[in-house]
């Protein structure tokens, strides 16, 4: 999402380049221009908020460094008054920003007369960066247009910078913070999402309802085939729940077990009159597929016994004695 903060300081730019403009001082008014597009790609794509904040902060340093060039154009001579202007209006423009600056820091969250004070702060702020705005504005447009005009106009408006450069150095740290959370969240999902287990039911009618609990979480299937994938976890930890059908119960000849991500388990189920779990036919083979190199988001079909099979990982498969499977 881009930032709303150097949309907000975009007018300070182009209405600066207008004043350069018409005192005939083209390639000041061009640079300004520059300037904008640097602060702009700056405040996007620098790490740190010093490289913004000098692309905010030259800006108003310029018509400080060209006193003597905005005075002849102004026809005033030359002299030390105009620096001193230009020095008192500076500092003007530097508390107007250390004033929001703190006053916006942690506004949020603050609470009681702390609240109160950034509140004041705030004001305050806005009050001086509104003052300097108007008394600017004021000249073009409540005094004939002549050179004077325009200089006296660009002195004003420039501690609006210095005020600006001073609340960038916060809204780029909370700019660069907020991507770095929202980063590291995709990151850590990412890293976090483990391979699913699979489970294998048999021994029950067909269409009766099964509940497995994964790591606290109950999964309920009617079909002889469960898989299950959770979000950052290590291992899962399983149980399978008696299951009864027409008055009589089933139980698991495996109760409870641990799997590790990707791995797989058949649990045969017996009626609980029986007096001993069925033994697993001697002819039954497990085969474990390990699945590589398929592109993100694309899982493999594995046909086994005339039963597809879906895994991106690992997939390990009751056979009874019959070795069928193929890929695709």
């Amino acid at each position: 999402m881009p930032p709303k903060y150097p949309f907000v300081l975009l007018p300070l730019f182009l209405v600066t380049s207008y004043y350069f403009y018409k005192i005939n001082m083209q390639l000041i008014s061009e640079i300004y221009i520059l300037l904008y597009l640097f602060f702009l790609l700056s405040y996007i794509f620098a790490r740190h908020w010093i490289i913004p904040f000098i692309f905010n902060f030259l800006p108003g340093l310029i018509p400080g460094l060209m006193t003597n060039q905005l005075a002849a154009l102004g026809d005033q001579f030359p002299s030390v008054g105009w620096w001193a202007i230009f020095n008192a209006l500076a500092v003007l423009g530097i508390g107007a920003g250390f004033s929001l600056r703190y006053g916006l820091a942690g506004y949020g969250s603050a609470k009681g007369f702390r609240k109160g004070f950034k509140v004041f702060l705030v004001i305050v702020g806005v009050f001086l960066v509104i003052l300097l705005i108007l008394a600017s504005v004021g000249f073009v447009i409540g005094s004939g247009l002549s050179p004077i005009n325009w200089v006296s106009a660009i002195y004003l408006i420039s501690p609006i910078y210095f005020a600006t450069s001073i609340v960038t150095q916060l809204k780029h740290s909370e700019y660069k913070r907020s991507w770095s959370s929202l980063s590291g969240s995709n990151t850590s999902v990412q890293k976090h999402t483990t391979p699913p287990v699979q489970f294998w039911i048999r021994g029950l009618p067909k269409g009766t309802p099964v509940v497995i609990v994964v790591n606290g979480t109950a999964y309920t299937t009617t079909s002889d085939y469960l898989r299950v994938q959770q979000k950052g976890v290590n291992e899962y930890r399983w149980s399978a729940l008696e299951v009864t059908v027409n008055n009589q119960t089933y139980v698991p000849h495996v109760r409870s077990g641990v799997l590790n991500p990707g791995q797989g388990i058949m649990i045969n189920y017996y009626p609980a009159t029986q007096t001993q779990a069925p033994q697993p036919s001697q002819s039954n083979q497990y085969v474990t597929f390990i699945v590589r190199g398929l592109p993100p988001s694309k899982k493999a079909t594995i046909i086994v016994e005339g039963i597809a099979y879906t895994t991106d990982s690992t997939l390990v498969v009751s056979t009874d004695g019959q070795v069928g499977g193929k890929g695709r």
